[in-house]
């Protein structure tokens, strides 16, 4: 049994480590909002948004480069801008991503740098084992599926990470800040919390690994809400997602199953159409989301109006009638 004098010495340590990486985390958003030293871009100016891509386009145009060469050319000019004085959203953001890559091996990190899009092949494995791209790569809920199911849900870690760190990128590039935290910054936290408080407990500090472990849920949880948030304003943005409305309720994120699950599955659904239209690419339809469960591609709708409504369920029940209770009428 420990000593309640070494668990509260423990904690104190614990809290004032936390602290300190906090404060420390801020060095890593250098002056030019990245974990690179600044140079200067045009895309860093909004002004110049609108502008700019007339111009090159029509220089190439010109010269005959082609469309992949363009997306290339664009992803190695960008330089992100220098967060805003105040705007600790951003600040907070950019630097936990930035702390949590730095705590990642060399090896890793360059296996997964962002890549411009086109980079991976077209095949399922070349998709299943890409590394983040810009703009972010497609992924139907079938190949979702096809790698999280086989790996028992550990390909749907690396899912995870990858669209986080893609529409960290995404909004970094369009907006000039962040809102999300990537990758890194949304998958490790989780992560090392959840290692950090199994190896506590397992040494006798029950509290503190419980009181981690919690934390990590926590983390992951929030992170998920605003994932929810930032697909459901993309799919807006985008023409032919969702006629401009929104495609999720974040909160049901924090349901238990199966609303967490039923909401999870249409993120993944609405977040590979509003990619593919980003590229510019045709929607190829996704038998398991579009047919065999329709309530995945559905519009938004209710827990009372999926409740009373077989013929969202299953592909066998779509011409069921809907179920006339007074509780489940809206």
């Amino acid at each position: 049994m420990v000593h309640p004098g070494r668990h509260r010495k423990l904690t104190r340590c614990l809290a004032a480590g936390v602290v300190i990486l906090l404060i420390n985390s801020l060095s890593f958003v250098q002056p030019g909002g990245g974990t690179h030293p600044p140079r200067r871009s045009h895309n860093a100016h909004p002004e110049n948004k609108a502008v700019l891509p007339r111009l090159r386009g029509t220089a190439r145009e010109a010269t005959g480069e082609t469309a992949s060469s363009r997306r290339e050319d664009a992803f190695g000019d960008f330089e992100p801008p220098r967060p805003k004085e105040g705007d600790y959203v951003d600040i907070f953001c950019r630097s936990t991503n930035a702390f949590f890559r730095q705590l990642v091996i060399p090896q890793v990190r360059e296996k997964v740098e962002l890549k411009p899009a086109g980079t991976a092949g077209p095949e399922v494995l070349d998709k299943l084992t890409a590394a983040p791209e810009y703009p972010g790569i497609s992924r139907p809920l079938w190949l979702v599926m096809v790698g999280s199911i086989p790996t028992v849900l550990g390909w749907y870690g690396y899912y995870k990470f990858s669209v986080e760190e893609e529409l960290f990128q995404a909004e970094l590039r369009a907006e000039g800040r962040v809102t999300g935290f990537g990758g890194y910054g949304t998958l490790f936290p989780f992560v090392f919390g959840l290692l950090l408080g199994i190896a506590m407990q397992f040494a006798g500090f029950d509290d503190i690994g419980s009181l981690l472990i919690s934390a990590a849920s926590i983390w992951i949880l929030a992170g998920q809400v605003n994932l929810y948030r930032r697909v459901n304003e993309l799919c807006q943005a985008q023409p032919g997602v969702s006629d401009g409305k929104p495609v999720l309720w974040e909160w049901w994120a924090l349901l238990p199953p199966p609303i967490d699950v039923i909401v999870g599955v249409r993120q993944v659904h609405f977040l590979a159409k509003a990619a593919a239209a980003a590229r510019g690419e045709e929607w190829e339809k996704d038998v398991v989301a579009e047919e065999y469960f329709p309530f995945i591609s559905a519009t938004r709708f209710t827990l009372k109006e999926f409740a009373r409504s077989p013929k969202m369920w299953f592909w066998f029940t779509k011409d069921a009638k809907d179920i006339d209770i007074p509780f489940l009428r809206d």
